[in-house]
């Protein structure tokens, strides 16, 4: 049987590890979830901003995705995807959906990475003409 890393007594020290890292290099981000409001019949929703989220601390990485970090829009409009992960201390509360605006780019949780009991991770999603972080 193999032990699980919250049943490890180093679990405190990944997490202070962790918190350490993250206040060497870091955004203040307060993400704003999305609520689905059912506006049609069949079950089809229309999404809106919620209340944000209060303030938390996240460290941003570029993240490549196959083996691109940035991709351009084909629509010729100037505006580019690009990914990053974002970390957070073990209880940072994020949902898929999450987002916030820096500038004109918006950036959207896509993924959360599985739970490992001393940070929470993601995959995001800015799409904008000027992505800031990385």
């Amino acid at each position: 049987m193999t032990a699980s890393v919250s049943s490890l007594k180093a679990l405190p020290a990944l997490r202070r590890a962790i918190a350490r890292v993250i206040d060497l290099d870091h955004r203040i981000i307060a993400l704003i979830p999305q609520g689905k409001t059912e506006t049609h019949p069949g079950g089809i929703y229309d999404t809106t901003a919620q209340t944000p989220r209060a303030p938390q601390k996240f460290q941003l990485q570029a993240y490549n995705i196959y083996g691109y970090n940035t991709i351009a829009d084909i629509g010729g409009d100037g505006d580019f995807r690009r990914y990053y992960q974002m970390s957070g201390v073990w209880n940072a509360v994020v949902e898929l959906g999450d987002w916030w605006m820096d500038g004109d780019t918006k950036y959207t949780v896509v993924s959360i990475l599985p739970k490992n009991d001393y940070e929470t991770r993601c995959l995001v999603q800015a799409y904008g003409k000027g992505p800031n972080y990385g």
